[in-house]
Parts: structure tokens; C-alpha cells; sequence
């Protein structure tokens, strides 16, 4: 949850601690009208996986048949974000180890902390 994690230097925009949800296997297989100019500008939302995507687009036309564009490559990429490490599967009372971790990519170094908030759907250990 977004509320878990905060950090001493909240100057950050809310948009900048949404938890990324948006995890598509493949993307963009739709399919785009392109006029007479043979440019279209599409606007889209690049998945949330740390990733790189590779891109190619073909066309049909009755005049000049098929074309296949050159691929290129784009990169979806996140400069600080928190990654939580869960087991597979935890049966009711069981107990397990959650690993919180913590990546900056950023240009500077900053404080960072972070607490798991309270909730009735689990009990904390101290150790």
C-alpha cells in the first residue's frame, strides 16, 4: 500500500507514490486508422514494468502493399521506488519474513523512511 512507505523529504508529488498496478504481458496490439499524410501520433500508458519494450508497426495499403517499420526500443523505467519481496503463498498463523527494498536511481542520495502501517489483517513480530 502507497500509505506504507514515507519519506523524510516528502516534497514529491502524490503522483510521483502511486503504486504501480499496470503489468500487461504484451501491449499495443491495436489497430490505428493512418490517413493520406502516412503519420499518425498516438497517445498512450506505457505499462508500469521496469522494462525494456521493443516496437515495430506494419501497414497494408491497396496502392503500395505491405510495409514493416525498422524496431526500435523504449524503455519504462522508474528513478526510486520501493520493491516488497513476498513468498509465494502464507497459510493463517504462519509466519514469514517481509523484505522491503529500497532503489534510487536518483542524482542525490536522500532519507528515507519507511513503516508498515497498521492494519487488522495482520500481526507484526518483533524480533
Amino acid at each position: 500500500h502507497p500509505e506504507a512507505f514515507a519519506s523524510s523529504t516528502s516534497s514529491r508529488q502524490a503522483e510521483d507514490s502511486q503504486v504501480r498496478q499496470y503489468f500487461p504481458e504484451t501491449w499495443l496490439w491495436d489497430l490505428f486508422p493512418i490517413g493520406n499524410s502516412g503519420k499518425e501520433a498516438v497517445h498512450v500508458t506505457v505499462p508500469d514494468a521496469i522494462t525494456e519494450w521493443k516496437a515495430m508497426t506494419f501497414c497494408t495499403s491497396q496502392s503500395r502493399g505491405f510495409g514493416l517499420s525498422p524496431t526500435v526500443g523504449l524503455t519504462a523505467f522508474k528513478p526510486f521506488f520501493v520493491d516488497l519481496t513476498l513468498p509465494y503463498s502464507v497459510v493463517r498463523g504462519e509466519s514469514f519474513r517481509l523484505t522491503a527494498t529500497i532503489f534510487n536511481y536518483l542524482k542525490d542520495c536522500i532519507r528515507v523512511q519507511t513503516d508498515l502501517a497498521k492494519s487488522h489483517e495482520y500481526q507484526l513480530e518483533s524480533r
